[in-house]
């Protein structure tokens, strides 16, 4: 969980970022099945610090000399969401049988539990 000073400096940044994730798994699934979509959601939506994305939106934001996320969410959105899938899908594949046979993550069900 984040501390306040960290939801009062990052809060935006973490906003946007939550939101294009959403957004990503929105997009045309008419070809994938909706329990796959399901669980990519329980994946990707379950929490986390979002460190790497929050580094993306920080720095483009240094980079064009800016304090709003939404100014650089055109130009780095593909990014964000590819960083962050990339992510979840390592947590997953960690928690597997064959991996760490977890069966718990941030206190809820590993996905191949669910």
């Amino acid at each position: 969980m984040h501390d306040d000073n960290f939801g009062k400096r990052f809060g935006k940044s973490l906003t946007v970022i939550e939101k294009s994730l959403e957004r990503s798994l929105q997009a045309d699934t008419t070809a994938i099945a909706k329990p796959f979509v399901d669980q990519m959601a329980y994946a990707l939506l379950g929490g986390g610090k979002r460190i790497r994305a929050l580094m993306m939106f920080e720095t483009a934001q240094m980079l064009k000399r800016t304090t709003h996320p939404e100014a650089v969410l055109s130009d780095i959105e593909p990014a964000v969401v590819a960083v962050e899938y990339v992510q979840a899908y390592s947590l997953v594949h960690d928690d597997l049988p064959s991996m760490d046979n977890d069966t718990q993550r941030r206190g809820k069900p590993c996905t191949h539990i669910k």
